[in-house]
């Protein structure tokens, strides 16, 4: 399985710390990875991540939060 935390700036987040020991402590296989994402290129990583099929899910953090809500939202 796969998911991350998404922002910009992101490299700070302690989220794929605290999701490798949840997944090591339930006995889950979890890749969980901080993915910088721009702000101009929310969109573009939405569809690609959608489509990708890849993540079972993604973590939002600031500036983000608002773009994604309003770009899920207008679907």
């Amino acid at each position: 399985m796969k998911a991350a935390v998404i922002g910009s700036p992101v490299s700070h987040s302690l989220s794929p710390a605290i999701f490798e020991f949840i997944s090591l402590d339930q006995g889950q296989a979890l890749e969980y990875s901080a993915i910088e994402v721009k702000p101009q290129d929310h969109k573009n990583f939405l569809v690609e991540i959608q489509n990708s099929g890849n993540y079972i899910g993604v973590n939002v953090t600031l500036p983000l939060k608002e773009l994604f809500a309003n770009a899920w939202n207008s679907n």
